[in-house]
């Protein structure tokens, strides 16, 4: 497990909770870190601050990375790492859920977003949890394995960089524009890791998406899956499914049955 932060120790507590063998590091040091370094070590883990033992990572069967480790970072670059499975810590805790999840991801408003269903879906007497960037660590809800209705994540481009098998019931993409250039090269690495959403898509997949951004529309065309969208500028055009918000701020849905 690289990094030490809440989700990294989260994904050492559910690896060692399911009997792996974990060794987590980080390259700072600093006294939040070592007391997040001890708790890896009270379940049984390897763990240590101010260094990644890349002999230890030699000998790893699969990396979990923190979302904020950047690509550049020299210890994803080490040899020792080369051909080695790299995870974000969502793909690990996605492994491990037993209830379906909505993901909602996009350049702004994802916070708001995921925190707005979740309180729809208590208010509607379903059992939910919401994680991710929000809330709790994907691993930690994994973790507590209490039996729920629906999961509520909020991923960032970060997160979905390292995926494998993350495949959400229902994908939500709310805008894209330039952001995160100091980690990202090119705007089209970003974009490319928001694509991402869609990687194991199937018939079965529902995605919400903004009618009314473009980018958004592009990056979901011929992707498998029904699809609602939402609209607060214009009406839904004909053949649409999803909602827009009238001038009058009201709330207008249109879904075929």
């Amino acid at each position: 497990m690289l990094g030490l932060g809440r989700s990294g120790v989260a994904a050492a507590k559910l690896l060692a909770a399911h009997g792996a063998e974990v060794y987590a590091s980080d390259v700072a040091d600093a006294p939040k870190l070592r007391a997040a370094a001890d708790a890896v070590r009270r379940v049984g883990g390897v763990a240590e601050v101010g260094r990644h033992d890349l002999a230890r990572l030699r000998a790893c069967d699969v990396v979990v990375v923190s979302p904020g480790i950047p690509p550049s970072a020299p210890v994803l670059q080490a040899a020792e790492l080369k051909g080695k499975p790299i995870l974000s810590e969502v793909e690990l805790a996605f492994r491990f859920l037993r209830a379906p999840v909505i993901a909602v991801t996009g350049t702004n408003g994802k916070t708001t977003t995921a925190a707005w269903i979740g309180h729809c879906l208590a208010t509607a007497g379903l059992r939910a949890a919401v994680g991710g960037n929000i809330g709790y660590a994907l691993s930690e809800i994994a973790l507590a394995g209490a039996a729920l209705d629906w999961i509520v994540v909020e991923v960032s481009s970060y997160q979905l960089a390292h995926i494998a098998r993350f495949k959400p019931g229902v994908g939500v993409l709310l805008n894209l524009a330039p952001d995160h250039l100091d980690r990202y090269v090119r705007l089209e690495a970003y974009y490319a890791d928001k694509a991402r959403l869609f990687e194991n898509a199937g018939a079965e997949s529902r995605w919400v998406l903004n009618g009314e951004d473009d980018a958004v529309q592009e990056m979901a065309r011929a992707r498998p899956g029904s699809v609602r969208v939402f609209c607060v500028r214009r009406p839904l055009a004909a053949g649409e499914e999803g909602g827009w918000l009238r001038r009058d701020g009201v709330l207008l849905l249109r879904v075929e049955e």
